[in-house]
């Protein structure tokens, strides 16, 4: 007979409140320019303003895109996880976001903090079924367990052996990525702070584990932060940076570091792949993704945080990478 025992187990989570998303199609990258659609090594493929009337909604601080485009996860730093599935066409055009669940991200003890100081989760990344959180003003790594469906129960500390108090209060680690498996970090853990500088003015940035484990350095160029990163599939990091100022207004750039310069005590430079200001569809971009698409493109997703600001927006864009 057929038992319970032939079930398949299905690993699940927090039970999170449904939101309601509506999308905004953004036709153009470049807002004078509406046919252009390659920017450097990137084409732009898709954009959206996403809006909701959820309390929790906005405030993005960490993005990763799964299932080959069609699931999101991020999160805020409010501290909510953001978990639903994205909705195409068979052109890969964006149609919705739907089943979107939010719940508040648990600490140790599984319970929810209420002070800001202690729930300002600004980096989210994602392998295999572990995530890592990272948070700001604490300085802290969180790992969580992703479940098949449902959104993460309490969390577990990652151990951090460096130096906290080089970490500025509200510049502190803001960036996470996993590195691919088999590349030159071989699945490490990197955290990257936003503007927390040596004496020579560079970034503190550390990896967690592996042979390279220790602090590194990011140039840091322009007067911009970090705000993300993610890792290429052939190991090269991608830095999300941001810059507001009064004279420049607000910009967004990437930039590409070689995984083979990433080494304890080094500091780490590299191009400029991408630079937009407000000429261009962002507002204060927060979050970066790289997938793989289902016909094997290397997309890049970015998300900005809107600060729950009426004056902001939620903007989401995919661009297709062409680079090596």
């Amino acid at each position: 007979a057929f038992g319970l025992a032939n079930l398949p187990m299905v690993h699940a989570g927090q039970q999170g409140e449904i939101v309601t998303v509506s999308l905004q199609p953004i036709v153009s990258f470049e807002r004078d320019a509406p046919t252009k659609t390659e920017f450097g090594d990137f084409t732009f493929q898709n954009g959206a303003i996403l809006r909701s009337g959820h309390w929790t909604f906005g405030a993005f601080s960490g993005l990763r895109i799964l299932k080959q485009g069609r699931e999101f996860w991020a999160v805020t730093d409010k501290g909510q996880w953001y978990r639903g599935e994205i909705e195409r066409d068979e052109e890969g055009a964006l149609l919705s976001f739907a089943n979107v669940q939010t719940a508040p991200i648990l600490n140790q003890s599984g319970t929810v903090t209420q002070r800001k100081f202690g729930k300002d989760s600004e980096a989210l990344a994602i392998a295999g079924d572990k995530a890592i959180v990272s948070y700001e003003r604490l300085d802290v790594v969180r790992g969580f367990d992703i479940p098949e469906v449902g959104l993460p129960e309490r969390g577990r500390s990652v151990p951090f052996p460096f130096p906290k108090q080089e970490l500025r209060q509200n510049e502190g680690l803001e960036a996470l990525a996993i590195a691919p498996l088999g590349s030159q970090l071989n699945g490490a853990r990197v955290a990257l702070s936003e503007g927390s500088i040596n004496k020579a003015g560079d970034l503190f940035s550390f990896v967690l584990d592996g042979p390279q484990k220790g602090t590194f350095f990011v140039k840091r160029r322009d007067r911009y932060n970090i705000t993300d990163a993610d890792f290429l599939p052939g190991g090269d990091m991608l830095i999300l940076e941001r810059r507001f100022t009064l004279q420049d207004g607000l910009n967004m750039r990437i930039r590409k570091i070689r995984a083979t310069d990433i080494k304890r005590g080094q500091t780490v430079d590299g191009p400029t792949l991408l630079d937009a200001n407000l000429d261009f569809t962002i507002d204060n971009m927060e979050g970066l993704s790289v997938w793989k698409s289902s016909d094997g493109d290397t997309m890049v997703s970015l998300i900005s945080d809107d600060n729950q600001n009426f004056l902001q927006s939620t903007v989401y864009l995919e661009f297709r990478y062409n680079g090596d």
